[in-house]
């Protein structure tokens, strides 16, 4: 408890003298518009959730205290982290009457204030949830309108929760009445001190804003935007992206306002295309089955498969991934139907993505929506038809697969808060895809092994005027070559099967005019058991449903020899003898030869050497030494000659 000697009297005398009942204005700020007051805001039920800031001062056992109990009051602010763009502290004050503060437990009895401050400062000694410092705030000159308050501060983000506990000695002859009114008592001020946009209002005991939110335009991109036909089937799937944002450009957390988020989804065929199997005709639908599982890297994001039929025999028209989520936002699809609009075949589902509660108050103080993001992907063989398809098209009659998507937000108080549209089309080009590949060799010699490698470059073009998708690059090794794994890593793309020698790698769109190049290295096998002349022949293809080609390298395999070089040289007295040096060796005199033999290419070999000791020489036996490496070495003389 404040031991008395350390207030000053007179202030202590004068706000025991002024106790008031206060009516409240409440700050919140949350930007540069002007505030909304409590007299002219909304007041919601008790479903109100997701606040931006909310901000209590309640009674656990009363108003009243009498006399030698105590009263305490639970302190409770939180600020969600959807006020992260605000950047700066919200400073929070409760007000408390005057002649309380000297039986308010748990504040140091240091006064931390300046001079020229105009309030005594005392800090609270007990540990508060989330740690945050807590302040009483005594003013040095009382006056009505200059009450003691509880001051702190928090960021978004932060939750504070905490007890004031005032006692009641025995002795004091009458109980003590704390009064905190919402709407006068307890403020929220941005420390910049700009003003808050949006609605503060009162729920139960606690006071809470509630602010204005905007989301962008929803965006659709597809890919590949330009298909075709084959065998009365689409060459390869379609894949839609969809997202938003809010307008603030808050894209990690979404909006804190929003309470759901749908997204209806329309796939339109062009004529005759159908989905395989479904015959319509007037107001007909064909109802689609959706799977929902989780993703396999994150619990929290969904993977909804779209089928058609029953049991075996059912088809998947498409798949749902969700890109973006949070614990506590549920997706779902739903509503997934094929029917007939103007004659055209028609694919509907709607992607929904709802805040869910996270306690029995139905409150979510700190999670904000995550701003919606999907693929949807349409599988090639759900989509049938021969289009007759004109030789000299132009914009007008180009068949064209539409995908729409019409976004909605709703918020926890607008019915129907934010709307926009997009559309993203694929295009049904005219002609047929076309592949080419190529594949060349390059030779070389380890000069220090002997070992022969093969370097092959193999490049694939598309000769044709649309993207070419999903090819299969499969690249058979022979059986005499193995290859260098340091250049088919993870980073090349190549993945290798040593049960098949075969290499594969697969090039997801291939473009016109951007042809796809993979280089890598081979070894001849040192049990190929292969002579100069053979040859070694490499074939690669390249494919995916519709098209293929191939490739064919042969090189020439060359056994690396030895390349063996001696030279000898010999010198008598110090001097070389040699015909060119015109120098002879003296009869009697020691003649010393020196024997160089190396092997250029280091290819590891057996050598036998022999030199004949000419006759002149007498006695070998006793006067030549042989040395290697300038170690002397024993030999043997054979018929004038000896042998290593």
């Amino acid at each position: 408890m404040m031991k008395e000697q350390k207030r000053p009297e007179t202030k202590k005398r004068m706000l025991k003298e002024k106790v008031l009942c206060i009516l409240l204005i409440i700050s919140l700020v949350l930007s540069n518009t002007a505030i909304t007051l409590l007299a002219n805001a909304i007041t919601y039920g008790e479903d109100v959730v997701n606040r931006a800031v909310e901000f209590s001062f309640t009674s656990l056992v009363g108003d009243t205290v009498k006399v030698g109990n105590k009263a305490v009051f639970k302190m409770h602010a939180n600020v969600s982290d959807a006020n992260a763009l605000l950047g700066v502290n919200l400073d929070f004050k409760v007000k408390l009457p005057a002649e309380s503060i000297e039986y308010l437990e748990n504040f140091s009895n240091e006064d931390l204030s300046s001079a020229g401050d105009a309030y005594y400062k005392y800090q609270y000694t007990a540990t508060s949830q989330g740690g945050k410092p807590i302040y009483l705030m005594v003013p040095k000159t009382p006056s009505e309108t200059n009450k003691p308050y509880l001051s702190f501060s928090m960021v978004a983000g932060e939750t504070l929760d905490t007890t004031m506990t005032f006692d009641m000695p025995k002795g004091i002859g009458r109980d003590l009445t704390i009064e905190v009114d919402e709407t006068d008592d307890m403020t929220v001020t941005r420390t910049d001190g700009l003003t808050i946009d949006g609605n503060v209002y009162k729920e139960g005991d606690t006071v809470r804003f509630d602010g204005n939110f905007e989301w962008g335009a929803v965006t659709k991109a597809v890919s590949p935007a330009s298909m075709f036909i084959y065998n009365d089937h689409l060459a390869s799937n379609i894949t839609y992206t969809v997202e938003n944002n809010t307008k603030t450009g808050l894209a990690a957390n979404g909006d804190i306002f929003t309470k759901e988020v749908t997204i209806d989804d329309t796939l339109t065929l062009p004529t005759p295309l159908a989905f395989t199997g479904i015959t319509l005709s007037g107001t007909q639908t064909a109802e689609l089955t959706v799977e929902e599982t989780n993703s396999p890297t994150n619990a929290n994001l969904k993977v909804f498969k779209i089928y058609y039929g029953q049991g075996a025999d059912r088809m998947l028209v498409g798949t749902v991934n969700q890109i973006n989520g949070r614990a506590n936002f549920a997706a779902d699809v739903t509503g997934a139907v094929i029917k007939l609009v103007n004659g055209k075949y028609v694919l509907q589902f709607t992607y929904t993505q709802e805040a869910t509660y996270t306690d029995e108050n139905e409150h979510l103080y700190t999670n904000e929506m995550p701003h919606p993001k999907y693929t949807f992907t349409l599988e090639k063989d759900a989509v049938e038809g021969a289009l007759d398809l004109p030789t000299n098209p132009d914009v007008d009659n180009i068949p064209t697969i539409t995908n729409k998507a019409d976004f909605d937000a709703t918020g926890w108080h607008d019915e129907d808060a934010t709307d926009s549209s997009a559309t993203a089309n694929t295009t049904l080009s005219f002609g047929q895809p076309a592949i080419d590949v190529q594949k060349n060799a390059t030779t070389r010699i380890d000069e220090s092994t002997g070992d022969m490698y093969i370097d092959y470059t193999v490049t694939v073009v598309n000769t044709a005027l649309i993207p070419v998708t999903d090819i299969q690059v499969e690249d058979t090794l022979p059986a005499s070559l193995e290859p260098v794994q340091s250049t088919i890593g993870s980073d090349s793309g190549i993945t290798y099967n040593s049960a098949t020698n075969k290499l594969t790698w697969t090039i997801p769109t291939l473009l016109t005019g951007s042809p796809v190049t993979k280089t890598f290295s081979t070894k001849v096998k040192s049990n190929a058991n292969l002579q100069t002349g053979d040859t070694i022949t490499n074939n690669v293809t390249a494919s995916n449903d519709i098209v293929s080609d191939s490739a064919s390298v042969t090189s020439n395999f060359i056994k690396a020899e030895p390349d063996i070089n001696i030279t000898k040289s010999a010198t008598s007295l110090g001097q070389a003898i040699s015909t060119a040096s015109d120098q002879s060796a003296i009869e009697g005199n020691e003649v010393t030869y020196t024997i160089e033999i190396s092997n250029a290419y280091g290819i590891p070999t057996d050598i036998t050497f022999t030199d004949i000791i000419p006759a002149l020489i007498n006695n070998p036996e006793a006067r030549a030494d042989y040395y290697i490496a300038g170690v002397k070495q024993d030999i043997t003389l054979e018929d004038d000659d000896f042998t290593k």
